[in-house]
């Protein structure tokens, strides 16, 4: 279909389906992670169970970007020059970054 022959209200019709289908595709992709996420969950014991809610307790306490750091630095080894440059931030607020995602890390740890 040419959209230069439909009506401006074909167009924003379409634009909604469209964006409703890639919703839908990201919805799925978390459904699938979940179901995957949960089978894992299953097999836990009660200790490892405890240390994977502590984990969660840890994610959550800290900033979106300390976990983008966290992860690349120490998960795909990025130096903080490196994290910078991609995150478009000063080398200082990334590496600010890390030194306090570390730090809650060990007050929450060190407190269990």
């Amino acid at each position: 279909m040419d959209m230069d022959t439909i009506s401006f209200d074909e167009r924003i019709k379409y634009k909604d389906i469209d964006e409703e289908a890639k919703l839908a595709v990201k919805r799925l992709g978390v459904v699938k992670y979940s179901l995957e996420h949960f089978k894992t969950l299953e097999e836990f014991d009660n200790e490892e169970m405890k240390f994977y809610n502590l984990c969660d307790e840890w994610w959550q306490k800290l900033t979106k970007l300390q976990r983008i750091v966290l992860f690349l630095h120490i998960h795909q080894n990025f130096s903080f020059k490196d994290i910078a440059d991609h995150l478009n931030k000063g080398k200082t607020s990334v590496y600010v970054a890390y030194k306090l995602a570390c730090k809650k890390s060990k007050a929450l740890f060190s407190k269990r």
